[in-house]
C-alpha cells in the first residue's frame, strides 16, 4: 500500500481516509505505512474519541513516520506510538515527557531506506516546484526523491519559487543525499526553502536573471510548528537554521563569516549572477539544460 499521509485530524472528513486506509490494509493483510506530517491538534474529548476509533480500526502492522523535528505531545503523538515500528530523527513528546529513544525503531533514513519502493510518482520527467512551499508540496517533492532512489534513476527538480514552509527541509535533505545525482534549475526567482533545495543538486544551473535570496527561516503559523508557544517557534526555527546553514556551507563556497554577516539581524541577502560562479552556487551554464526549461 501507498503510504498514508496525515496533515490534520480537526475534523471528520480528515478522519474518514484514514481509518479507510487503515481498514483496507487490514483486508489487503499488508502493512500500514503512516507519515505523519504534522502535530494535529485536538481537544481532550476529541482525542480520546480519535484513539478510541482508530485502535477499532487498526487490524495489520502499523509503521509509523514523523516528518516533523517536534511532534507535540496530542492525538499525533498517540498514533506515533501505536506504530509497531516507529521511525524519526526528530523529537517526540507524550504524556508530558520527551519519548525515549528505545520507543523508537529508527531516523529518516532508516525508513526511507525500508520504504522508498512504496514511493508512487512520476520520474519520467523533472520535478516542478512552483510556487509557494507548502506542506503537500513538499510531501510531493519526498515521495519524488524516494521514487528516483528506487528506481535508480536521477532527479531533476525545476525550481521557481520564494520558498514556504521550511518544516519538512531536514527529512528532505536526509532523502536527496540517498541519491547520487540530482540536477536542480531556477527560474526566475530561487528563495529562502527553495534555495536549500535548489543546492541538494549535484549539478545546479540558474537562468539569467533568476533572483537568489537567503534569510533566516520565519514563523508563518504552518506545517507543524505551533502558534502560541514562541519559545518553541524559536527553537526549531534555530534548529531550520542550522540545517539551512549546514547546507550552504557544504554545498557552495560562502563561508560561515560571509553568511552571518549578511543574513544578520533578518536581512535578505539577495546574490547576484556575477556571484553565481564564484560562490559556488552553480555548477555550469544553464544552456545546458535549457531544454528543462
Amino acid at each position: 500500500m501507498t503510504p498514508y499521509v496525515i496533515t490534520s485530524l480537526k475534523r471528520d472528513e480528515d478522519l474518514f481516509p484514514f481509518i479507510q486506509y487503515l481498514r483496507e490494509c487490514g483486508k489487503r493483510k499488508e502493512a500500514a505505512i503512516v507519515f505523519l506530517a504534522s502535530s494535529p491538534s485536538t481537544n481532550k474529548e476529541e482525542r480520546e474519541k480519535i484513539n478510541l476509533i482508530v485502535d477499532a480500526n487498526i487490524s495489520s502492522a502499523l509503521i509509523t513516520i514523523s516528518l516533523v523535528t517536534r511532534l507535540e505531545d496530542g492525538i499525533g503523538a498517540d498514533i506515533f506510538l501505536k506504530g509497531t515500528k516507529r521511525f524519526t530523527s526528530g523529537t517526540v513528546y507524550h504524556n508530558g515527557k520527551k519519548v525515549s529513544r528505545k520507543q523508537i525503531t529508527g531516523s529518516w533514513k532508516d525508513a526511507f531506506t525500508l520504504f522508498r519502493g512504496y514511493a508512487r510518482a512520476d520520474t519520467s520527467k523533472p520535478f516542478s516546484l512552483v510556487g509557494e512551499i507548502t506542506a503537500d508540496t513538499s510531501i510531493n517533492l519526498l515521495n519524488y526523491l524516494l521514487a528516483c532512489s528506487s528506481r535508480h534513476v536521477p532527479a531533476i527538480i525545476t525550481i521557481w519559487s520564494g520558498g514556504g514552509d521550511c518544516t519538512f527541509l531536514f527529512p528532505l535533505k536526509v532523502a536527496a543525499e540517498m541519491l547520487p545525482k540530482i540536477t536542480t534549475v531556477g527560474i526566475k526567482k530561487v528563495g529562502s526553502t527553495a534555495f536549500s533545495i535548489f543546492l541538494f543538486g549535484t549539478e545546479r544551473f540558474l537562468c539569467p536573471g533568476t533572483e537568489c535570496l537567503v534569510h533566516h527561516p520565519k514563523y508563518e503559523g504552518n506545517g507543524g510548528l505551533l502558534a502560541g508557544k514562541m519559545e518553541i517557534v524559536a527553537k526549531e526555527l534555530k534548529g531550520i537554521w542550522s540545517t539551512m546553514q549546514e547546507i550552504i556551507l557544504a554545498k557552495t563556497n560562502i563561508d560561515f563569516d560571509v553568511l552571518t554577516e549578511n543574513t544578520a539581524d533578518g536581512r535578505d541577502w539577495r546574490i547576484g549572477s556575477k556571484d553565481w560562479e564564484r560562490l559556488g552556487i552553480t555548477t555550469g551554464d544553464y544552456k545546458e539544460v535549457i531544454n528543462l526549461v
